[in-house]
């Protein structure tokens, strides 16, 4: 399965499995707080990207979701607090990126769509 990362109705969605395509952390470890992937595996809406860049920076290494360079053999990491299936209200100002996180590092891929469940789950909280 490829991560996917899109935006529906102002909300991010983020879209992966514990087996996914490129993740490099052990996301059941119990001191896990989310996922590490490798950027390059993961499928980015161009609209998914754009909100990304307007999240608010923040002063921690860590911040709810990042993106940033490394000199493994993995260049680009993208990473988020939370599990598999991650919802993120886009006008919510308390969440943050890293101080160091760089969205210009990935680029975006073709249609790429919100699941069907994500829509639903949107939609319903709107209701």
């Amino acid at each position: 399965m490829k991560t996917k990362v899109f935006v529906y109705k102002n909300f991010l969605g983020i879209s992966s499995s514990i087996d996914s395509e490129g993740v490099m952390n052990d996301p059941t470890c119990p001191t896990s707080i989310g996922f590490v992937m490798d950027a390059s595996k993961v499928l980015f809406s161009k609209e998914a990207i754009q909100a990304m860049e307007k999240i608010t920076r923040g002063g921690d290494s860590l911040g709810d979701i990042d993106c940033f360079q490394t000199i493994t053999e993995t260049p680009v990491v993208f990473s988020w607090i939370g599990g598999p299936k991650r919802c993120i209200d886009l006008t919510d100002k308390e969440i943050v990126t890293a101080r160091n996180t760089d969205f210009s590092l990935i680029s975006p891929t073709d249609n790429v769509e919100a699941d069907q469940d994500f829509k639903d789950y949107i939609d319903s909280l709107l209701n």
